[in-house]
């Protein structure tokens, strides 16, 4: 595929997407969260309406802060309750779910911040280095948690002790899931991949009361579970290449789109949604030199993008 020939007004459209944009701003600082020279190492950002929650640790800080804030200044405003370190700030409806990512002797805690107040409230402690990854479904999370008993497993909370529980063993027995990933949301499902180690991935769809396996991916390390035009996307690493595909929710087939022949440069970033189907970039002929690709979903409409691009 890698000699096809994309339809040239189509191949025009995308070289011209990828010119730069002139965009006027103006930067205002909202507060100093690390007074004096010291900078703040890390920040974590969840936006719900008009406001944005951010976790801050400042240089050579054991323990870190959290601030609520609208944009405007004199609205930066420190949330009590919460010291430790974040794995991950999320929308939750009103509110923001905050997971903490604790030393090796402490345990992993889930918490819930009102965006209109000033604390928070842990809803959750669970083992230490349990969570993994997630994704939200409306009021609802969907959570990848290893609690020790039934193994990586997808979890659902609404931000309360009682509405927080295990969703749904998709591979039974203590080891679990070998890999969950995924999250992406089409209309109201959120599907995710889940490896059990031993044959193709499963895909999965949850409504957050149970889940339902839908398809077979592929092989290899999953990265970059994108959503664009109703299909889902995604990259894999295995033996020295990478590969995309793409699954389709309306008839349940995954279809392998490209091959490069390196994975080097794969990330969870690799894949961006444009016009119903993805860019990306591939090394496909073994020159070394990764060029831009577009996919609309289909192996006949994937194919490299006009070279124009690589100009701008």
């Amino acid at each position: 595929w890698g000699n096809m020939m994309m339809p040239m007004m189509t191949r025009c459209l995308l070289a011209l997407a990828c010119l730069p944009l002139s965009v006027s701003s103006q930067q205002t600082l909202l507060g100093d969260l690390s007074p004096g020279l010291t900078d703040t190492v890390a920040m974590r950002y969840a936006t719900v309406g008009r406001h944005t929650v951010a976790f801050s640790l400042g240089f050579g800080a054991a323990t870190g802060s959290y601030w609520r804030t609208d944009g405007t200044p004199g609205t930066l405003t420190g949330i009590a309750g919460l010291t430790f370190a974040t794995n991950g700030l999320m929308p939750l409806g009103d509110r923001v779910l905050v997971v903490s990512n604790p030393s090796v002797t402490q345990p992993t805690e889930l918490a819930v911040i009102d965006v209109a107040g000033t604390t928070a409230a842990i809803i959750a402690t669970l083992p230490n280095n349990s969570f993994h990854s997630g994704g939200t479904l409306g009021n609802l999370a969907i959570l990848g948690i290893n609690d020790g008993i039934h193994g990586l497993e997808p979890w659902v909370t609404d931000g309360t002790v009682a509405g927080t529980r295990l969703l749904q063993e998709l591979v039974p027995g203590p080891s679990g899931s070998q890999q969950l990933m995924g999250y992406a949301r089409i209309g109201d499902l959120l599907y995710l991949l889940a490896d059990n180690g031993t044959t193709a991935p499963t895909i999965w769809s949850t409504d957050g009361v149970t889940a339902t396996s839908v398809g077979t991916a592929s092989t290899g390390v999953y990265y970059s579970l994108t959503v664009s035009g109703q299909r889902l996307y995604w990259v894999t690493s295995e033996l020295g290449s990478a590969r995309l595909f793409v699954f389709d929710p309306t008839n349940g087939q995954t279809t392998e789109l490209a091959e490069s022949t390196t994975s080097w440069g794969v990330t969870n970033e690799s894949l961006v949604p444009f016009r119903d189907g993805v860019l990306f970039d591939f090394d496909v002929d073994g020159s070394n030199n990764r060029e831009p690709f577009f996919s609309d979903g289909t192996v006949a409409g994937t194919g490299p993008i006009l070279e124009l691009c690589l100009l701008y």
